[in-house]
């Protein structure tokens, strides 16, 4: 056996041999192939990681900011809700008012 031009030495061509049968190829050559288009399906693969984190982390930057957004409006709508109240409160005593009225002049 030859790998890059260097010879395998005797004693190791049985193991080279049953190992490249393991790995089902027929030659380092197809070994090495293989390898780097392995390499490059993980060099794939880490890229696609790498941009979805970055869009998990736009989304995360988004969804802060929309719960920002909610909270502010929670507590604006908590104000005009008592303002709410507080008006109704000051319309039902002039109602009462008004009615004693009407009462002491009938």
């Amino acid at each position: 056996f030859n790998i890059n031009n260097h010879r395998i030495p005797r004693e190791y061509e049985k193991e080279v041999t049953i190992m490249l049968q393991e790995l089902n190829v027929s030659s380092f050559h197809e070994l090495v192939t293989q390898v780097q288009q392995s390499e490059d399906y993980i060099f794939i693969l880490y890229n696609k990681i790498i941009n979805k984190n970055d869009e998990l982390e736009k989304l995360e930057l988004e969804n802060r900011n929309m719960l920002s957004i909610l909270q502010q409006q929670n507590l604006e709508l908590t104000t005009m809700q008592s303002q709410s109240d507080r008006l109704r409160e000051e319309l039902d005593q002039n109602i009462m008012i008004i009615k004693n009225s009407i009462d002491k002049y009938q």
